[in-house]
């Protein structure tokens, strides 16, 4: 039987709702990373507890309340983000533009190429930035390290990331031609590939659930056609220019790094954070992995740090940094 058919009988809205209520609802309350909290505001939270403002336009979504969605997607959620500037994310702006395509569109095929759009952007964008030398040795020298096997040679590992790439930027261009087949097997290999280095790598874990949403994307979207009567309205073509239009600006520091796809493309700055002697040689559990020492100054890698206990980098906005510093220097100290 047809997938897509099998979807389109169920209530696909309040299985969304009651879905992303669970799981952000978990991790909320249950899931708390060994890295602080960095709020803009005078009192902290759970880590995670940010996500549950998401679940609100699944509600209002479902009870066909799209005005109130869109005033919440651009008021409630980025006062949440503001709790823990860590939220601020690749996988959760994606779901934020999805939320907010459904919000202002009404008719499914709208959404359809919407959904299309959202995804070049991603994989256009985050292809791009890969396209250095720093991303082939990092990303094959982690293969190499979390997934070893005995018939490859490590040349195999770096043709394997050379690969990434152009893969992702050919992809992106499939998710607005009219290459469905193409499209859904490129797209399938590459995240089922994506899940099998996370899971067997034991590697960014909470990228999982992302991952899997895209494939299923992948699997039920159906291919890209143009439809000039549809893509007349102004409010049609606002989601797809915030997915693929305004990331040209970070090239010119000019738009925000978790609204531009930079997912793992090596191009960001490891954030160091200098740490007095007792605490490198006798240092808490948390960062004991990321303790570095050279000529004679120790210090913790934070962007190592975030990724070991968060799954996802800490948050790279330069006017924030200072910021991060302060909450990791006062988190180490609170925490022994």
């Amino acid at each position: 039987m047809n997938p897509r058919a099998v979807i389109d009988k169920l209530p696909l809205g309040l299985i969304l709702s009651v879905l992303f209520t669970l799981v952000f609802g978990y991790a909320a309350v249950f899931i708390h990373p060994t890295f602080p909290v960095i709020s803009l505001y005078p009192f902290e939270i759970s880590y995670w507890f940010p996500l549950l403002a998401f679940v609100i336009p699944f509600w209002l979504l479902y009870f066909r309340k799209n005005r109130l969605s869109v005033v919440w997607l651009f008021t409630g959620i980025p006062a949440s983000w503001l709790l823990n500037v860590n939220t601020l994310r690749p996988d959760l702006y994606f779901l934020w533009l999805c939320l907010l395509l459904f919000s202002i569109t009404d008719k499914k095929e709208m959404r359809e190429r919407g959904l299309l759009l959202i995804m070049a952007g991603i994989y256009g964008w985050t292809g791009i930035y890969k396209l250095n030398a720093e991303f082939v040795h990092a990303f094959s020298y982690a293969l190499e390290q979390r997934i070893p096997l005995p018939f490859f040679r490590e040349e195999s590992y770096r043709y394997i990331s050379m690969l990434v790439p152009p893969l992702e930027m050919v992809l992106g261009l499939f998710c607005i031609l009219p290459f469905k087949k193409g499209r859904a097997i490129l797209g399938i290999l590459l995240h089922l590939g994506i899940l099998y280095f996370l899971i067997a790598g034991n590697w960014n874990r909470s990228m999982i659930f992302w991952n899997i949403f895209l494939l299923m994307m992948h699997i039920l979207l159906p291919g890209f056609s143009f439809n000039k009567e549809i893509w007349t309205q102004k409010r049609n073509v606002f989601v797809p220019f915030l997915a693929i239009v305004l990331p040209v600006l970070y090239l010119f520091s000019a738009w925000p790094v978790f609204a531009s796809w930079t997912m793992y493309s090596a191009r960001f700055k490891h954030s160091f954070m200098a740490i007095d002697e007792q605490t490198a040689l006798s240092p808490p559990a948390y960062i004991r992995n990321q303790v570095y020492t050279q000529t004679g100054v120790y210090s913790v890698n934070i962007s190592g740090w975030a990724d070991e206990q968060t799954g996802g980098s800490v948050c790279q906005e330069v006017f924030l940094a200072e910021r991060v510093l302060v909450s990791c220097k006062s988190y180490i100290a609170q925490h022994p």
